[in-house]
């Protein structure tokens, strides 16, 4: 029998940005699907989605082996900075793995789902492949509009 193993990553922001990426390097790396939350509210949230402030939250299936891991909290977000660093740095990583897709809308409020019912948030969507010409695309969504280059140097004014 084949199953597939959902798990929703839990621990802090800096946890969060390292296991993402040691699973997009991993040797059973199959592929991994990004989106990002709604950036308002929109009825569907929940508390574990957290505060307004914090959205857009970027949102991650990422399948190694038979385990998908389901990254979809405020943890890493591209609202503000210093946490828009984090995504920079999984984008990075993505951008050169290949076999990374994103949504071309939003998979919606996930983090109070089951991992099993987010990951279905990502299946069935139309998915644009991330690579270095449209990296800008999806930072766009995940950053409120703000373009990667502006939101860097507006943290550093």
């Amino acid at each position: 029998m084949f199953f597939i193993d959902y798990a929703r990553f839990e621990g802090n922001t800096t946890q969060a940005c390292s296991q993402a990426i040691a699973l997009l390097q991993h040797d059973d790396f199959k592929f991994a699907v990004f989106s990002t939350s709604p950036d308002s509210a929109d009825g569907t949230e929940k508390p574990a989605d957290g505060p307004e402030t914090n959205w857009p939250y970027f949102s991650a299936a990422i399948r190694v082996g038979d385990n998908v891991h389901i990254f979809d909290s405020t943890l890493l977000s591209a609202a503000r900075y210093p946490r828009g660093s984090e995504v920079r740095d999984i984008l990075d990583v993505a951008v050169q793995t290949g076999s990374v897709y994103f949504t071309q809308g939003v998979a919606g409020f996930t983090a109070g789902l089951s991992p099993e019912a987010a990951a279905r948030r990502f299946a069935g969507v139309p998915l644009t492949a991330l690579t270095k010409e449209t990296r800008s695309d999806f930072w766009l969504k995940v950053s409120r509009g703000i373009p990667e280059y502006e939101f860097f140097k507006q943290a550093t004014i």
